[in-house]
C-alpha cells in the first residue's frame, strides 16, 4: 500500500517539478532572414536544423523543384517553371548558375545567442561518376546587435559521360548591425565555377548499346574544352529610421487621436557586381566548330561585365492609427557599367580588348 501511495505521489508531483524547471530555462532565440529584392526589408527565413527532407541537399532543387540540365549536378541549367527563372538582364552571364552562387538576392543573415556552425557533406554514385557536395557555415554574434557569418560551398561532380566534370566553389562573408534606429548589412561573395565541355554525344545510337563512359563525344581529350565563370560581388546597405514619440490628443468629439507626424527611413545601398565568362579549347581544328578563321591550335574567348549601383532613397512610414497615412518612397540611383571582350587577332600571342562603358542616372518612385 505504501509503495502504491509513493508511486501516485511521485506521478502527481513530476509535472509540478517539470513546470518549475521549464520556468527557469532560458529559450535560445535564433533568427535568420534575407533582404527583399530592393534591399529595404527583412524577410524572415525559417530556421531548421532537423533531419526533415535531409535528402534535398541540392541548392538548385531548393530554388526551383523542376530543372533541366545536361545531366549532372553542378553544370549549367535552367528552371522549367517560367516564374522561377532569373530574368535580371544584369545577370545574363551567370543566370544558369545563379542558385550555386552567393549573390545579394540569396545572402542569409543570422542573429544567434551562441556561436552556430553547420557542416554538410554528401557523397553518392560510383567512384568514376561520384558526386560530392561540401558546405560549412559559421555565424556568431559579437553582441546582441552585431553579427558576422561566413560560408564555404563546394560542388564537385565527375559526371556520367566523358569530359563532363564540374567544380563549383563559392565563398561568402557577411554581417549585420541592428540598432534601434540605425541598421547596416554588408556581404562579400566570391564564386568560381569551372565546367568541362564535351560538345554532346556524337552518335545517339550508342546510348542503347554502350555504357555512358564508353560513349563517344564531340570534344575529346585533345580539346580539353573548359568553361569558366568568375564572379565577385559586394553589398552594403545602410538604413536610418526617423522616429518621434507622439502623445494622443483629443478632437472636438472628445475621442483620442494621434497628431499627424511623418516619419520614414533613409537608405543607402551600394552594389558592386563583377562577372567574367571564359571559354578555351586546345584543339579547335575539328568538324564541331566548322571553319576556323584565326587559330587551329588554341582558342580563348572571354566576356566580362561589371556594374556599380549607388542608391539613396527615403521610404515613408506613418502610424496606422493616425488620421493621415502615407506609404511609398522616392530615391535616386546612379549606375556605372563596364563591358569588355577579348578581340583575337591572327597573331596568337597578341590580342586586344574592346571596352564599352555606360552610365545611367534614374529616379525611383515607389
Amino acid at each position: 500500500m505504501r509503495r502504491t501511495l509513493a508511486i501516485l505521489l511521485l506521478t502527481c508531483l513530476t509535472p509540478v517539478f517539470s513546470a518549475g524547471a521549464q520556468d527557469t530555462v532560458r529559450h535560445r532565440i535564433i533568427e535568420m532572414w534575407k533582404l527583399s529584392p530592393d534591399q529595404t526589408e527583412e524577410l524572415k527565413v525559417p530556421f531548421d536544423t532537423t533531419f526533415s527532407l535531409f535528402h534535398q541537399y541540392r541548392l538548385a532543387d531548393k530554388y526551383s523543384p523542376l530543372n533541366a540540365s545536361p545531366g549532372s549536378y553542378g553544370l549549367p541549367f535552367y528552371q522549367l517553371n517560367f516564374f522561377d527563372r532569373v530574368t535580371d538582364p544584369d545577370k545574363y552571364l551567370g543566370w544558369y548558375y545563379y542558385p550555386f552562387m552567393y549573390q545579394p538576392g540569396n545572402y542569409l543573415f543570422m542573429n544567434t545567442q551562441v556561436p552556430f556552425t553547420e557542416l554538410v557533406w554528401t557523397y553518392g554514385g560510383l567512384r568514376d561518376q561520384a558526386e560530392q557536395t561540401f558546405r560549412i557555415r559559421h555565424s556568431q554574434n559579437v553582441n546582441r546587435k552585431l553579427n558576422f557569418a561566413l560560408v564555404y560551398d563546394i560542388v564537385y561532380n565527375l559526371g556520367q559521360y566523358n569530359y563532363q566534370q564540374s567544380s563549383d566553389k563559392s565563398f561568402a562573408f557577411n554581417g549585420s548591425y541592428r540598432g534601434d534606429n540605425y541598421k547596416a548589412y554588408f556581404a562579400y561573395g566570391l564564386n568560381n565555377i569551372k565546367t568541362y565541355e564535351n560538345g554532346g554525344i556524337s552518335d545517339l545510337s550508342q546510348l542503347e548499346t554502350l555504357e555512358t563512359r564508353n560513349i563517344a563525344v564531340n570534344l575529346g581529350g585533345l580539346s580539353k574544352a573548359l568553361s569558366y565563370l568568375k564572379n565577385s560581388n559586394f553589398m552594403l546597405v545602410q538604413r536610418y529610421t526617423l522616429g518621434k514619440k507622439t502623445t494622443s490628443v483629443a478632437d472636438s468629439s472628445g475621442s483620442a487621436r494621434e497628431p499627424f507626424w511623418l516619419s520614414g527611413s533613409f537608405s543607402h545601398i551600394l552594389m558592386i557586381d563583377g562577372n567574367r565568362r571564359s571559354y578555351e579549347d586546345n584543339n579547335p581544328d575539328t568538324v564541331f566548330y566548322g571553319p576556323v578563321y584565326i587559330s587551329d591550335r588554341h582558342t580563348f574567348d572571354s566576356l566580362s561585365a561589371r556594374t556599380i549601383k549607388n542608391t539613396i532613397r527615403f521610404d515613408f512610414t506613418t502610424r496606422e492609427s493616425g488620421r493621415f497615412r502615407l506609404a511609398g518612397g522616392v530615391g535616386i540611383r546612379n549606375e556605372l557599367i563596364r563591358y569588355s571582350q577579348i578581340v583575337p587577332t591572327h597573331d596568337t600571342l597578341v590580342a586586344d580588348t574592346a571596352v564599352w562603358r555606360k552610365h545611367n542616372l534614374s529616379l525611383i518612385h515607389i
